[in-house]
């Protein structure tokens, strides 16, 4: 193991350890001794600290992990000391206190370099989470009014990588809006130069105090020095002596003081150079062609207060590149409306009876379906027999012939060898309210549905019966069933677990409270009846499998299976029972853990799985491997064990003799009824049955700054529960590939 690493690991401990200790724990590294190998402490309960632990909620006490896991499990798990709820409409402009702390550190860019490769990868179930982290590094300053700005730079530069569409930069501005209206409140005062240079003065004087000057000794004037001349009036007689009149002085009016504040931002646009070239970019990337502009300003015109008239009015973004007059028309086109455009074209001098480039004539022609679709009416029969030839023609994405330029500058199609899509088409978004009635329509949207919609809108097309077709359900299961599709979409287990949840209740009411409920149905049945439907059998069932393939998948000829012997512990104790986790209303923690628990047993054919609490039970019998995700998590519902010991796991299987490999834990770490620490029982399973490589994998299931798992300990590891890498990181421990 590298010894940078250890000694990284060291710091977590270093805290609480006297300085014989910390002597001790060195000289062991570098004369490479094992901390495993060493004697168990037994007989330490729970409630007592070991070197390096510290209280817990519940009153035990465990390890606590570093500030950038704390950051993962925020993303992941959706709120760091309860400062977040995940899933909440209400806005937040307090900081969130983990990336404060990792801010002053110094490791921004690890910040901002974490939150673009989990965006990127799909890692987290909420975008929310990412966008506030954003946020904070966005607006963060330090400890001095002008203090480097990389910080800032370079989350404005990141804008781009994580906001894909404009519904993730409409929110990032709703969010970073309140940070200008005076209700931003920063953990310390700024500092100005000014007030450096008077403490560094003052400083000085301190150290060395110069020759006092006293201004109360008079100097003796030079005999070269002019004696004022004393003047007087001359008074005729008779007439009285004049009175000087006296000169009145305007008294100034006191200066009011100013108001002092706190705050760290002033009152201004807050539309800077760097800001309007961060949020410029999500217009101006090279990656997005003019046809993938069009679909998305046309598709999110506005979200969160915000539309692209508002944004591109700050920003002002300059097209560059060979479809930079093609983007122009989009710009105009979505900003100012078809009238105006007409007027742009003119002043261009861009007529469609004139030649143009092969890009801006496909534009144009996009445009005029567009306007085309915006006036057609849902009740005239030749309207809906023209939007289904329009949606045959331009719903579905094509694989376009490229253009190139040849050796005489002329523009001409060569063969798309790449199979690349037509980044335009026709969405549900483009339609009027009326034709998303029609059956015939939604036939013809989902020949092409992108995945995110096609998973909200199964619920819709089964109460059209769309499903009752056999064509349909082939199309639905195709989809789901690729895992690649699944991936580019950025598609996160939880949504596909959600969309499961709400698709066999047959209703819309998923994620509502109880009043929301009964306030809906009274309007309902005002107005109109409620959309249910009766779920299909082979769209639950492709729901149900692509819960496990919107996880990381194995390359090709590669498998996540080890043939390990695992141990799968879950927590049901009382703390894993309330709250809610990664901002889903219906699944506490310990539910969850029965849905990860799964994903393990699917891949590995040597499972055996154990509920925990303050008692150890085994239940095999309870939760199979041909239970779905559901009946998983109902499973789960039903267990309660009271209080928490983290330790049974290992203590049943050092009694019990039970050949184990890989002990899973799924829990919140808040352990403390315990007579033996976990990480101690685990050394003392290694030393009993001669497994010196067992190994312990924590599954966080809650966010918060404490672990069982020992960071000093090479066997041991932290998990966050429902990241979209669980599969991959299970297998690579357990093949001893990390340590």
């Amino acid at each position: 193991m590298d010894p940078f690493k250890k000694l990284a690991l060291l710091k977590a401990k270093m805290t609480s350890m006297s300085r014989a200790q910390i002597a001790e724990a060195i000289r062991n590294m570098t004369l490479g001794v094992n901390t495993t190998e060493q004697e168990p402490d037994l007989t330490t309960p729970q409630n007592q600290p070991l070197q390096g632990q510290s209280q817990n909620s519940a009153g035990g006490f465990s390890y606590t992990v570093d500030n950038i896991t704390r950051l993962k499990r925020y993303l992941i798990l959706g709120s760091d000391k309860a400062k977040y709820k995940s899933g909440s409409q209400a806005e937040n402009v307090q900081n969130i206190p983990v990336v404060e702390e990792l801010l002053k550190e110094g490791k921004g860019k690890e910040v901002i370099d974490l939150i673009v490769q989990f965006a990127r990868e799909a890692r987290i179930s909420k975008e929310e989470n990412i966008l506030m982290v954003l946020r904070d590094c966005m607006m963060y300053q330090g400890d001095t009014m002008y203090e480097d700005r990389t910080i800032q730079r370079a989350a404005y530069d990141s804008i781009v990588k994580i906001c894909n569409i404009p519904t993730k930069l409409f929110r990032l501005m709703e969010l970073c809006k309140p940070c200008y209206q005076n209700n931003w409140k920063p953990s310390t005062k700024p500092v100005s130069k000014t007030q450096l240079r008077k403490k560094a003065k003052q400083a000085a004087q301190q150290q060395n105090p110069g020759p006092s000057t006293s201004t109360e000794t008079a100097t003796a004037q030079p005999p070269s020095a002019k004696v004022p001349v004393e003047t007087c009036e001359i008074v005729e007689e008779g007439e009285p002596p004049k009175k000087k009149k006296k000169k009145t002085k305007k008294k100034k009016k006191p200066k009011e003081p100013k108001p002092q504040t706190t705050q760290r931002f002033k009152k201004s646009s807050s539309w800077g150079r760097a800001r309007r070239r961060g949020v410029g970019n999500f217009y101006t990337d090279p990656s997005k062609d003019a046809n993938r502009l069009l679909l998305l300003m046309t598709k999110y015109k506005q979200r969160h207060n915000w539309n692209h008239v508002q944004t591109l009015g700050y920003c002002h973004p300059k097209m560059m590149g060979d479809e930079e007059q093609a983007k122009n028309i989009v710009l105009q086109y979505c900003t100012r409306g078809k009238e105006k455009l007409d007027k742009y074209l003119v002043k261009k001098n861009i007529d469609g009876n004139q030649p143009m480039d092969p890009i801006t004539s496909q534009i144009l022609q996009h445009i005029k379906v567009l306007e085309e679709v915006k006036n057609l009416k849902p009740d005239v029969p030749a309207d809906v027999k023209r939007l289904l030839e329009l949606l045959h023609q331009y719903g579905i994405r094509k694989v376009p012939q490229e253009f190139d330029v040849d050796a005489a500058g002329q523009m001409v199609q060569v063969e798309n060898t790449q199979r690349k899509k037509c980044s335009f088409q026709l969405t549900r978004e483009h339609l009027p309210n009326g034709f998303q009635k029609l059956k015939e329509v939604w036939v013809a949207l989902l020949q092409d549905m992108p995945m995110t919609a096609l998973i909200r809108n199964l619920g819709k097309m089964t109460s059209l019966g769309l499903f009752d077709d056999p064509a349909n359900r082939e199309i639905v299961k195709k989809v789901l069933g690729d895992g690649s599709i699944l991936n580019k979409a950025r598609i996160h287990p939880v949504k596909i677990l959600l969309a499961s949840k709400m698709y066999e209740q047959g209703n819309g009411d998923q994620g509502q409270s109880h009043q929301q409920q009964q306030k809906n149905q009274t309007i309902s049945q005002s107005t109109k009846e409620p959309l249910t439907w009766r779920p299909n059998a082979e769209i639950s069932k492709a729901l149900n499998d692509a819960f496990y393939l919107s996880f990381r998948q194995p390359g090709k000829n590669s498998s996540f299976r080890t043939d390990k012997k695992f141990m799968l512990n879950l927590d049901v104790s009382d703390s894993m029972d309330w709250g809610n986790c990664v901002g889903c209303d219906f699944l506490t923690p310990a539910a969850a853990s029965f849905a990860l628990a799964m994903i393990t047993m699917n891949v590995e054919p040597h499972c055996s799985v154990f509920s925990f609490g303050g008692t150890l039970q085994n239940i095999d019998h309870l939760l199979k491997r041909d239970m779905t995700i559901l009946e998983a998590i109902q499973v789960g519902r039903s267990l309660n064990f009271g209080a928490t010991d983290c330790a049974l796991p290992m203590v049943h299987a050092t009694q019990n003799r039970l050949d184990v490999d890989v002990f899973i834990v799924y829990t919140d770490s808040e352990t403390w009824i315990g007579k033996v620490h976990p990480s101690e029982a685990l050394k003392n399973y290694r030393q009993k049955m001669n497994k010196p490589d067992a190994k312990l994998i924590v599954m966080a299931m809650k966010v918060n700054d404490f672990t069982i798992a020992d960071p000093l300990d090479r066997g041991m590891f932290d998990v966050c529960g429902f990241d979209s890498n669980v599969p991959d990181m299970i297998c690579e421990i357990a093949r001893g590939n990390m340590s």
